[in-house]
């Protein structure tokens, strides 16, 4: 499954996001000087306040899901409470969809098996905003049931022993709910053409129809007949087996499957679709290892949507997967598309739900058709097999077809935003649904974990474990669990996984933070490197002390680089490795196969001399710093160590470490705490006993100082490379709105959210206005000699309690498509800062989604900090209206 949305409401999949405040304290002044007007993300695109990346399949997913849920009440769903010694085997739903007014009226019959003990009621998940009118046998007899909450009893006529089947048709009617991500909606292309569509995933079937709403319960087969108004067409599940108008032209769909299904991905989607049907002809090298195949495919879209174009790319991406995965699962019916206003994706069995057609959503939801829908997880917690198969999908699809788009853009968000995850990639709140399909986790975590054990166990072991666990005859058209996909990747590889497991999925969080030195020592056949790992990760960034995983080292030198992969499994670790030509450098984890910190810059050492006291200080890495940093010395005999910070003017700012050690080669991982961006810390180690911070500075090695001096560690300034085009900025005046209204209709079409945007142009006219109060200010980038406007930053006062002064908050930064990356966007950005100095702000804020990692890297090399302890909260429509009448407490 896959979600869009905006900076201003985030994610599906990605639904526990939140939208990070930002801002430049104080620095303003300082960095502007510094600031050369030239956009550093070449082919980014601007939009809310940041620079947005290109759209990627498992961030459309998962933000749709978090902006579907953002309109409905956050509240826990419950579990299925269907009869456990219930097996349903065969659903058949007939429903008769209204559209004005909204309504459903449905009879669906359930078939199954009991099993492990006797049925005597029947206990199926139906919403209780569905009405039951009538429960009979297929033979019309009358059944007594009860419709208490969301649990439909049925007593059966007589007790069904293990094994034995039973069926019922269940009646009802009414308006379902919208729970969660859509389940069943009524909505409307413009003003006067209705669509309806489903979407059941995690906990929606039961709004809709009755079932045993578990991914675990798997029917055998499945027939979805729907009857619309005139004007719609109908798809859904499998292979339409019968069409026909009624004289008052309402038609009838009915479509069947034969596979087996779980519950949530059974659905209909009904619109004035324009039909394209397509072929996928196996090609000759695949049809030589699975065998012939003419799959049908069809695409249902909605009138002038463009989306036709997108989708027919799925041809294209069925080769590449298929050659991962194995066969497509359901050869004897079809796959296609169906348009739905929802803005991600859902793989519907047979037939994904697309609400756009970006080539990552089209690869994301055909994945599924494999690791959803042919073999669906056990339960809940282990959705990463859905999502995290998926998303790696996608890069395996870049990776094949690099003309299709970039690989690296798309495996950079990927890669930085699994290391935001929170919590284990097993999920264990998995009735909140916003912790469920939060796409830093299950979908980008997921996806890092296959590239990781693509990297553990090899190329050719990776793609054969896929494939066997997608032909696995325990679990293909079945379901799974994390230890079934172990399992089989040990078999597969020959490997002890169960720490690769444990760290990574079961009960690690976070990732290694890896600090690397390295020095040389000439042979007489050579040089001899030294490099030296230290793991320096602590709680509550991860939980694991020490990852366990193989390590590949470049060593570069003058006749080309040298690659070794050591396993490292230990805090602290050095290697020796030989090489015929001088060294000039080690690049740790050249290809980034681990999730780790970045960058990770491996210190090359110089030999030290013995100091007057007795002891040697081999390094300070890594150096800038100012988050951690190692420290290595190797002692003559046991003493007492006391490490501390000290700022340039000899201020003690902490003491890092303070404890006797034994003699020989100690390395130290230390923390550094914050440190006020103009101080230039250094670090003081006592030669051989514990002492007080002299109140002034002594020089390194001077005879009769107790200390020696290290080194200094800060950040170099920034630079920016200049702009690659002539424009102009200058203040918006009113008589610009019309222009503004443009921009802005157009950043909301960049970021689908063009439903919900309705600028007007008099009023902006108005806010714009030198005595307007409260007033918006605005400024126009616009290209030179043509005078057109290229992009606009929108602004407004803020004000902090805390420091009791005014500030700046950044509402829009965007530029248009082809002016991105040519340094406009940047320059936008300086007349904001310099308008914020000249104006005695005391700082600039503005929000940026915080799965938008080169946004985040550029305004970190700017100076800006994250504001990481705060979450935006948004009251809007009925709920701050409700609020702002409400009386008494709440």
């Amino acid at each position: 499954m896959t979600t869009t949305t905006s900076t201003r409401t985030t994610s599906c999949g990605g639904i526990a996001e939140s939208l990070a405040r930002r801002s430049l304290p104080g620095l303003l002044a300082r960095l502007l000087p510094g600031l050369i007007a030239g956009l550093l993300l070449a082919g980014a695109a601007f939009g809310q306040a940041g620079p947005l990346v290109a759209p990627d399949g498992a961030a459309a997913c998962a933000r749709a899901t978090r902006a579907a849920l953002a309109h409905r009440p956050h509240e826990p769903h419950r579990p299925s409470l269907a009869s456990p010694n219930f097996d349903a085997t065969y659903y058949h739903l007939t429903l008769d969809v209204s559209t004005d007014p909204a309504y459903l009226t449905g009879s669906t019959r359930v078939v199954g098996r009991a099993r492990g003990t006797p049925l005597d009621v029947l206990a199926l998940d139906l919403d209780a905003a569905m009405q039951v009118t009538a429960v009979r046998t297929p033979g019309d007899a009358p059944l007594a049931f009860t419709h208490d909450g969301d649990v439909l009893r049925i007593t059966l006529p007589a007790g069904v022993p293990p094994g034995e089947t039973v069926a019922v048709d269940v009646a009802y009617e009414g308006v379902p709910v919208q729970d969660g991500l859509g389940t069943f909606t009524f909505d409307a292309l413009g003003r006067d053409q209705p669509v309806v569509w489903t979407l059941s995933q995690p906990y929606g079937a039961r709004a809709w129809w009755p079932c045993k709403d578990h991914p675990s319960d798997k029917a055998d087969s499945v027939r979805v007949t729907v009857t619309v108004p005139a004007g719609l067409r109908v798809g859904s599940n499998g292979l339409l087996i019968g069409e026909h108008t009624d004289r008052d032209g309402r038609t009838t769909y009915d479509w069947r499957s034969r596979y087996p299904i779980a519950t949530y991905l059974v659905f209909f989607a009904a619109g004035p679709y324009e039909v394209l049907e397509q072929t996928y002809t196996r090609p000759d090298s695949l049809a030589a290892r699975y065998g012939p195949l003419a799959l049908p495919i069809l695409h249902y879209a909605y009138p002038g949507s463009g989306v036709l174009p997108g989708w027919q790319r799925v041809t294209d991406v069925l080769p590449v997967l298929e050659d991962w995965f194995g066969p497509y699962p359901f050869p004897d019916e079809k796959y296609g598309h169906a348009h739905f206003t929802y803005s991600g994706g859902m793989e519907h069995q047979t037939m994904s739900s697309m609400g756009s057609s970006w080539i990552g959503l089209v690869v994301h939801e055909l994945a599924h058709q494999w690791f959803g829908d042919l073999i669906t997880p056990a339960s809940w917690p282990h959705l990463w097999l859905n999502e995290g198969f998926a998303t790696y999908a996608e890069l395996l699809y870049y990776e094949a077809r690099p003309e299709a788009y970039d690989y690296e853009p798309i495996f950079d968000i990927y890669w930085n935003r699994a290391r935001r995850a929170p919590g284990t990639l097993l999920v264990t709140d998995t009735l909140d649904v916003y912790t469920l399909f939060d796409n830093r986790r299950v979908y980008a975590r997921g996806g890092m974990v296959l590239h990781m054990l693509r990297h553990v166990i090899g190329e050719d072991a990776f793609r054969r474990t896929l494939q066997t666990y997608a032909a696995d005859p325990d679990l293909r058209f079945g379901t799974a669990a994390t230890a079934d996909f172990q399992r089989i990747a040990e078999a597969v590889s020959g490997q002890d996984l169960s720490a690769f497991f444990r760290q990574w999925v079961t009960e690690g969080t976070g990732y290694p933070a890896y600090d690397v030195a390295w020095s040389a020592t000439a042979t007489p056949s050579g040089y001899e490197v030294t490099i030296d790992v230290a793991q320096t990760q602590t709680a509550p960034a991860s939980n694991v002390e020490v990852f366990t995983m193989p390590v590949t080292l470049s060593i570069q030198t003058e006749a080309g680089p040298e690659r070794i992969t050591v396993l490292n499994d230990r805090r602290t670790q050095r290697y020796t490795v030989s090489v015929a030509a001088r060294p000039t450098d080690v690049v740790f984890d050249p290809d980034r196969a681990l999730l780790r910190n970045d960058p990770v810059v491996a210190t090359r050492l110089e030999a030290t001399p013995e100091r007057p006291a007795g002891f040697r200080l081999g390094a300070v890495f890594p150096n800038p710093t100012r988050r951690t940093l190692t420290v290595r010395l190797d002692l003559p005999r046991p003493q007492p160590v006391r490490l501390t910070l000290v700022d340039a003017l000899g201020r003690t700012r902490a003491v890092l470490h303070e404890a006797a050690l034994p003699a020989g080669p100690a390395t130290l991982p230390l923390a550094l705490p914050p440190v006020p961006p103009a101080s230039t810390p250094s670090i003081w180690l006592p030669r051989t006993r514990p002492s007080p911070i002299p109140s002034s500075c002594c020089d390194e090695g001077r005879a009769g100082c107790p200390y020696v001096r290290t080194a200094s560690f800060d950040l170099p300034p920034p630079t920016f490379p200049p702009p690659t085009m002539s424009f102009t900025i200058r203040p918006a005046t009113p008589d610009d709105a019309g222009t503004l209204v443009r921009l802005i209709n157009a950043l909301a079409a960049y970021e689908r959210l063009a439903h919900e945007s309705r600028p007007e142009a008099e009023r902006l006219r108005a806010h714009l206005a030198a005595d307007a109060q409260p007033r918006v200010e605005a400024l126009l980038a616009e290209e030179a000699g043509t005078g057109r406007a290229i992009g606009f930053a929108l602004v407004f006062p803020a004000y902090s309690t805390f420091l009791t002064n005014w500030g700046l908050y950044l509402e829009d930064l965007y530029v248009e498509p082809d002016y991105r990356g040519r340094g406009v966007g940047f320059a936008l950005l300086q007349r904001v800062a310099r308008l914020a100095v000249e104006r005695g702000a005391q700082r600039l804020d503005w929000a940026v989604l915080d799965w938008n990692e080169p946004a985040l890297a550029f305004y970190r090399r700017i100076g800006a900090r994250p504001m990481d302890d705060w979450t935006t909260m948004r009251l809007s429509g009925d709920a701050l209206t409700r609020l702002g009448s409400a009386t008494g407490a709440p």
